[in-house]
């Protein structure tokens, strides 16, 4: 097993139920992952790009007016394709049904303005490849 970090790129949406409870979907593109893997004595490369749809469930618990702590939880479908060049009890691609959670934090600038630092689990997206999605940003809101 190896840990691979790679830049990825988030879109998603929400709609706020409440003050403190929301549904929010979306879609991630995770970066490419290439390394020369050894496979009954010879190298070979490993070549694979991962995704993920999913929907959660939000929270937020204002600490004070400006900063906000938010939290989700949902299912991610994943999948990854690529080369698989590895033993079947190893295999990187395919696609996998997951429990996804994430925690983050936002700054409002404005009541519709904010900027957001999150962190997502999104569980395995193949039998062979899990994902995780540190990211910060800028939300909008109507």
């Amino acid at each position: 097993a190896s840990d691979e970090v790679a830049a990825g790129a988030k879109l998603y949406g929400g709609w706020r139920l409440g003050e403190h409870l929301g549904v929010e979907a979306g879609y991630v593109r995770f970066g490419s992952l290439a390394e020369s893997v050894t496979v009954d004595g010879r190298t070979v490369e490993q070549a694979a790009k991962g995704r993920s749809l999913y929907a959660a469930l939000t929270g937020r618990m204002p600490m004070t007016e400006k900063i906000v702590l938010t939290g989700k939880a949902g299912i991610s479908f994943g999948k990854v394709s690529g080369t698989d060049v590895l033993p079947a009890s190893a295999h990187l691609i395919g696609s996998r049904r997951s429990f996804m959670y994430g925690v983050g934090a936002e700054y409002r600038l404005s009541p519709q303005v904010a900027l957001t630092a999150d962190f997502d689990h999104f569980g395995k997206l193949s039998e062979g490849a899990r994902a995780n999605l540190l990211s910060a940003g800028v939300r909008y809101s109507f």
